[in-house]
Order: C-alpha cells, then structure tokens, then sequence
C-alpha cells in the first residue's frame, strides 16, 4: 500500500489509529472470504489421514 491517503482512512477506521499504519515504509494488506467453506462445500479439500509412507517420511517409532 503505497497511498498516503488511503493509509490515513485505513489507520483511522480500521487500525485503531496506529501509527505504523501510515510510518511503516511497507504496509501490507491481506483479504480472505473465511466463510468461503459455507458458500460452496464441495470445495472444501477432504481431511484425511495418510500414512507416513504416502508422505515419503520414514518413521523410526
């Protein structure tokens, strides 16, 4: 995030007026629908356990 501008309405509305939100040389925003698994569950990878051999990890227990 690069706009001064944006990183001043950003600070003031969402980062509890912190001022790293505007002093740091890097401001890195990032976004993520987390209920994304309600909306298409069929989309949701499958939990399973593999085998440690499958993994290509050897086990010595």
């Amino acid at each position: 995030m690069r706009d001064p501008a944006l990183r001043r309405v950003i600070r003031t509305e969402y980062g509890n007026d912190r001022a790293p939100m505007t002093d740091a040389s890097l401001l890195i925003i990032m976004t993520a629908d987390v209920k994304a698994w309600q909306k298409d569950q069929g989309g949701v990878a499958q939990v399973r356990q593999l085998p440690l051999s499958e993994l290509g990890v050897e086990s010595s227990f």
